[in-house]
């Protein structure tokens, strides 16, 4: 007993093939988008987070300015009273 052998055309094949070409690329699309999406709700945070850094450092900077203004007027008092 012989099992029945299955038969293709030329273009059946072409046809199996391009859907599947077509699918790909649909996934293929869905997933880029997802990306960009992700990436574009991550560069914000990142943003914000840098932002934030950034206002900490200025403020320490200004802390430490401010620091030194007050030490540099409490050595001109103690060298010159009088004035």
């Amino acid at each position: 007993m012989r099992l029945p052998r299955f038969q293709f055309s030329l273009r059946t094949l072409f046809v199996v093939v391009t859907l599947l070409a077509i699918f790909c690329g649909a996934a293929v699309w869905v997933v880029q988008d997802r990306q960009r999406l992700i990436q574009e709700r991550d560069g914000a945070r990142f943003d914000a987070a840098r932002q934030n850094r950034i206002m900490d450092q200025m403020i320490r900077e200004t802390q430490l300015l401010q620091w030194q203004l007050d030490r540099l007027k409490a050595n001109q008092a103690a060298v010159s009273p009088g004035k």
